[in-house]
């Protein structure tokens, strides 16, 4: 497929003469506009692909080559501007290149000295790809597996996570309270979909108020003004990709309703502007409640029914989740240990026992805030209770194991051989013992072999810690 030059020049006989130079001569698609703001639009309305590279006049009359450069470069960094014009002055080619131009023509030029500096600026636009393809081989991504966790609360908020990520389409609501990962999963989500090779858009709607706020979200455009140069806003920002809305309901009436006519109707218009662009993007929103109780409270415009409504996923409270507090505190000791350059053998019993009585009113976030300070005040081997009980937070935590850890366990060898002796799966006249009743048994007689060590206990019977404590909880032997 040839490339295409957008060819931006008032005066049409110079528009023809580059158009059949391009095409005739050079073997190029060429495109012509007859202006400034002309080429600002061919370029954004996203009706047609931006060109490979772009043949700009300095001096027009409606907007000037400088203006076009300088409104062009926020929104389209990598695109190749070439600057064409009869006023060959020095000054005037390093203020084209500072602004942003990728190379500078004085007319009349040669055929040969036109073809080069396209060739060098498609070269240059194609090292930018090639950037862009080894940042995405690198940059870090969620993936479900970093989520995965033994309840079956958690288990079923990712399953239909997964099922919904293969959609750019389909908009996702993420219902929970602050702190229960909500983003870690949109992240998921967005890395498993098909603009997963992006980099996804984050509004936090909270921090969007007033002008500032909506300059943010839907940029500024205005020629010849103050601004003068166009302000990139996050939903230009996130066309075709994700964009993830950090509870919408924070924002006000007014704002929602623009955000929702932009959303609708595929299309932005610029705060501060008449200018209108294209937007393409996959929308997943966060909220700490449901959507027709915030509806109802006025937090939020009706109309984020026929946004949001279609697809709603309940992220449970890790009080909800006692199974996944563990191998959650498990992996943030691990990535803990790794930022802060220190080597620990994870956590103490009495810390597990400890983390496992807790209501956690503040999530993951809390335990992370509460294991971080740990990892840095650990001079152990492991991290024990004293460690956690110096963490001073925003939620009230109990000082104490609320009720002891297990029954008296038999020590000595003659009890433990009693102990071994005592297991029996038959019951008085030979029925069989109830499975769950055996169970329980061998549960106790593992933890009295390995003196109520719970880590220590799990790998012996085979199972994981996270397991035991929940087979530990059914038995009512901790709370």
């Amino acid at each position: 497929m040839k490339a295409t030059v957008l060819v931006v020049d008032d005066e049409p006989t110079q528009r023809e003469l580059l158009q059949h130079v391009l095409q005739e001569k050079l073997g190029y698609r060429a495109v012509t506009v007859p202006g400034g703001m002309a080429a600002v639009d061919y370029v954004l309305s996203g009706q047609q692909p931006v060109p490979d590279v772009v043949l700009l006049d300095l001096s027009m009359p409606d907007v000037d080559g400088m203006q076009v450069i300088r409104t062009l470069r926020p929104l389209c960094p990598e695109l190749p501007i070439v600057v064409l014009t009869a006023y060959g002055s020095l000054e005037n080619a390093v203020a084209a290149v500072r602004a942003g131009a990728s190379d500078f023509l004085a007319k009349p030029v040669s055929k040969e000295r036109l073809g080069v500096s396209i060739q060098n600026a498609r070269r240059t636009q194609g090292l930018f790809d090639e950037v862009r393809r080894l940042q995405r081989q690198i940059q870090p991504r969620i993936d479900f597996s970093d989520l995965a966790g033994p309840s079956a609360a958690f288990d079923r908020c990712v399953t239909l996570a997964r099922r919904m990520a293969t959609s750019v389409e389909l908009p996702v609501m993420l219902v929970g309270e602050n702190g229960t990962g909500k983003r870690m999963l949109a992240q998921a989500i967005h890395g498993a979909s098909p603009y997963g090779d992006k980099p996804y858009v984050a509004a936090s709607c909270g921090m969007l108020e007033g002008t500032q706020g909506w300059e943010r979200l839907f940029g500024t455009f205005t020629m010849g003004g103050v601004p003068e140069m166009l302000t990139r806003g996050l939903l230009a920002q996130a066309h075709e990709t994700t964009l993830l809305l950090e509870h919408p309901e924070y924002m006000t009436i007014p704002m929602q309703h623009a955000l929702l006519h932009a959303l609708q109707h595929a299309r932005v218009q610029m705060h501060h502007g008449h200018h209108v662009h294209a937007l393409n993007t996959r929308v997943i929103a966060t909220l700490s409640g449901s959507l027709e109780d915030l509806i109802g409270q006025g937090k939020l415009h009706a109309a984020w029914r026929q946004v949001l409504g279609k697809v709603s996923i309940l992220v449970p409270t890790l009080r909800a989740r006692p199974a996944d507090i563990l191998p959650i505190a498990q992996a943030l000791v691990e990535k803990y240990c790794m930022l802060e350059h220190k080597f620990l053998h994870g956590l103490a019993d009495d810390a597990e026992y400890w983390m496992q009585c807790q209501a956690w009113p503040g999530n993951i976030r809390q335990l992370s805030h509460m294991l971080h300070r740990a990892v840095v005040m650990c001079t152990n081997e492991r991290i024990t209770l004293s460690d956690l009980q110096g963490y001073v937070g925003p939620h009230s935590l109990q000082p104490t194991p609320v009720r002891p850890m297990m029954h008296e366990f038999s020590t000595t060898p003659a009890e433990k051989a009693a102990d071994a002796a005592a297991l029996s799966l038959v019951q008085q006249g030979g029925v069989l013992r109830p499975l769950a009743e055996v169970e329980a048994e061998v549960i106790r007689h593992a933890l009295s072999q390995c003196h109520g060590r719970i880590t220590k206990a799990a790998r012996e019977l085979g199972i994981g810690r996270s397991t035991l404590y929940r087979k530990l909880q059914e038995m009512g032997e901790v709370a």
